[in-house]
């Protein structure tokens, strides 16, 4: 790259099982991911003005002890720029930059309803990624 453009990139890889096995229960250790990602552009202008693009994937996780439900991968894209006016830093953001609709962590268990049968019904749950997001902020720097 060249002294204003910079970029990072990180990777992790896990292989997360328990190591005592029980009949009933499977040995995968549920909601770990095998696979995490990313990459980031940073572009520093001058001393004053400088930028970021920011893209993490994650991997499909487990949602059970014995591996039969995963969750999706996805993949989402984070900016910034920021500037600087003496004391005084100014920054926007955005989140979510491409407004994908993934889900930003996904569950399996048993749920009900009124209408459904005492012992619920096992579905995946999900939290939605927040949808595309702008964030403005405004710091004072103190010596």
């Amino acid at each position: 790259m060249t002294p204003n453009l910079t970029t990072d990139i990180e990777l992790a890889l896990t292989h997360s099982r328990f190591n005592e096995n029980d009949d009933d229960e499977g040995d995968y250790i549920e909601g770990s991911l095998p696979f995490v990602a990313s990459l980031g552009l940073n572009w520093q202008y001058n001393e004053k003005v400088s930028t970021y693009l920011r893209v993490r994937h994650f991997g499909k996780s487990t949602l059970d002890s014995f591996n039969e439900n995963q969750s999706n991968s996805f993949t989402v894209v984070n900016a910034s720029a920021q500037y600087q006016l003496s004391d005084w830093k100014f920054d926007i953001s955005i989140l979510n930059l491409l407004d994908s609709n993934d889900h930003d962590i996904d569950y399996r268990y048993a749920s009900r309803l009124p209408c459904e049968a005492p012992e619920g019904v096992e579905d995946t749950h999900y939290h939605p990624i927040e949808p595309r997001t702008f964030r403005l902020s405004i710091s004072y720097l103190f010596d």
